[in-house]
């Protein structure tokens, strides 16, 4: 058998690019659930935050899998971007969010965010999409 390079070289699971976004974050935005559980049984950071403060769970969104393993793995519910924007914010803004966006708010995540400059609440955003 082969072992996968994360018995290897445990490390590679806390690896990030120049903007501090982690192999994590990668895996939740174009990666499979399957890697993403190889990486945080390894030790990644669930709540690490890339140098703009996005996390992992931004990342996930839209995918409702990735977002339920992310939670359900510790990750914290309201992080936000530099620019104010929680994990709930952005599911309300994308047209496939609804389902995340809902797991996302059954752990009692702030509703009224709003993102800074603008008078948009998520829900506004939710409508607009």
């Amino acid at each position: 058998l082969r072992e996968s390079p994360l018995v290897l070289d445990l490390d590679l699971a806390r690896a990030a690019d120049g903007f501090g976004s982690t192999v994590l974050m990668h895996a939740a935005a174009s990666g499979s659930i399957a890697a993403m559980r190889a990486l945080i049984e390894a030790g990644a950071e669930v709540g690490a935050a890339n140098s703009r403060g996005a996390t992992a769970l931004h990342w996930a969104l839209p995918d409702a899998a990735k977002v339920a393993l992310l939670l359900s793995k510790g990750a914290a519910v309201d992080p936000k971007t530099i620019e104010g924007r929680t994990p709930l914010y952005v599911a309300a803004t994308l047209a496939a969010g609804l389902s995340a966006a809902g797991i996302v708010s059954s752990r009692r995540a702030r509703c009224i965010a709003s993102s800074p400059g603008t008078r948009n609440t998520t829900l506004a955003s939710s409508m607009q999409t």
